[in-house]
């Protein structure tokens, strides 16, 4: 496992930050705002990949309402270059778990700290298997590697296509876009400190 890191003090207009999750993952220290309540239920390291996922304090990777996860492809930028395509297959996924309630949405191209190239897009299933599930997805491409981080949501299933409230969306969108790939800095030991500046 690489090693999750939480700073004090990020603060983003119309979401309460208190924390930075960091870590070092292929090459890169990955830096992104943590909502407030969410804790780190699960990281693993294998293989060329890296996961690190979060869920609000009292739930669990298998039971969540909502999940916040970081994850990373080293040299998956070689065969997919292009953020959008990582996204298309990210969507394909979902389209597969629900094709009658499937929703999909392309938000554009996006500028974060760090990346060479970066999307965003939502999707959402209606009916994921008792539940209706809906998910915003940055992806980013740095060097050969390829990272992504992701805020999900459940709720209550839908028999047709689940719209997802903007209002409430927008915010977690904003935190998603302020994701930072740097460069480790030798002998420079978590938090990390040059790349929370």
């Amino acid at each position: 496992m690489m090693g999750l890191v939480l700073a004090a003090g990020l603060a983003l207009p119309a979401m309460a930050q208190e924390m930075t999750a960091t870590t070092r993952a292929y090459g890169r220290v990955v830096a992104f705002p943590l909502a407030e309540g969410f804790v780190g239920a699960y990281e693993n390291e294998a293989d060329g990949s890296y996961l690190l996922e979060f869920v609000p304090q009292g739930e669990s990777v298998e039971e969540w309402s909502q999940m916040i996860t970081l994850s990373a492809a080293e040299g998956l930028a070689r065969n997919l270059p292009e953020p959008l395509d990582v996204a298309s297959t990210i969507g394909a996924g979902f389209r597969e778990a629900c094709p009658e309630t499937f929703w999909g949405s392309d938000e554009g191209t996006q500028e974060v700290s760090g990346a060479e190239a970066a999307h965003l897009v939502m999707f959402s299933c209606g009916n994921a298997g008792g539940y209706s599930e809906s998910a915003l997805i940055l992806v980013a491409v740095a060097g050969a590697d390829v990272f992504t981080l992701q805020w999900a949501a459940r709720g209550e299933a839908a028999s047709g296509q689940t719209l997802p409230g903007m209002a409430e969306w927008r915010p977690r969108g904003e935190a998603l876009l302020s994701l930072r790939l740097c460069p480790v800095v030798e002998g420079e030991e978590a938090p990390y400190p040059s790349c929370l500046e």
